[in-house]
């Protein structure tokens, strides 16, 4: 009778841990208040960055401000000599020589595409910010150097022109060249008062203004016609 009592004693305990086992497969309202806890941990985690990212631009205004009148009043500036020795600034500009004009790919006309790295002291791209002024010009044989066409970039342009890819990092300086015939609008080839072609060789001049500085940079290079009509290449 011992045995037969242990057996049914041990078989209780079985059919008790298999209900055990049974009831913790499905959520229980312990689980899911401590999966809601979690969800919430991460949405304060999510809300205390944005409000450290918040305060860090909040320092950073003040500083400017500070910077400010500390030029106004010539006291010393509120960043660290090592702080500023290591802040980048922008040390010249450089056209790719991918730079060309083109014929767009629908209607007429000529395109020009200047790109243009920013870099700074390290030879490092760097965003900055400012004016760019950029003069297509060519020079015939024989003849003085000719402008073809002048095109401005404000601040909010270039940033605009910002493009990052397996071309590397650049501003993409692009606009339709103005056409030869006033009466026809997109449809002339060739510049106003010019027997330059969209096919012919020329050169750029860009200048770029400092918004920050005040400093202009310059750069100049040769510009090839890449044209995508078949057309265009005989």
């Amino acid at each position: 009778m011992i045995g037969f009592r242990g057996a049914l004693s041990a078989l209780g305990i079985a059919l008790a841990c298999a209900g055990c086992a049974g009831k913790v497969l499905s959520p229980s309202p312990a689980d899911q208040l401590r999966r809601q806890n979690a969800d919430l941990s991460a949405k304060v985690e999510s809300l205390e960055r944005k409000l450290s990212e918040a305060r860090t631009a909040l320092a950073a205004a003040e500083q400017n401000r500070e910077r400010a009148e500390a030029g106004a009043t010539g006291a010393s500036p509120a960043l660290s000599p090592e702080a500023i020795e290591a802040t980048p600034h922008l040390a010249g500009i450089t056209i790719a020589a991918a730079s060309h004009t083109d014929r767009p790919l629908s209607g007429d006309g000529c395109v020009a595409r200047v790109y243009v790295t920013t870099v700074d002291g390290l030879g490092r791209f760097m965003q900055a910010v400012g004016t760019v002024s950029v003069t297509l010009y060519w020079s015939p044989p024989g003849c003085a150097a000719e402008v073809l066409a002048c095109q401005e970039f404000g601040p909010m342009a270039l940033r605009d022109a910002y493009r990052s890819g397996f071309g590397g990092t650049h501003y993409t300086l692009e606009w339709l060249l103005a056409p030869a015939d006033p009466t026809g609008v997109g449809k002339a080839d060739s510049a106003p008062g010019s027997t330059w072609t969209c096919g012919s060789p020329a050169e750029v001049k860009v200048e770029f203004t400092d918004a920050r500085s005040g400093r202009v940079f310059t750069a100049r290079r040769a510009l090839a016609a890449m044209s995508t009509l078949r057309g265009d290449r005989q």
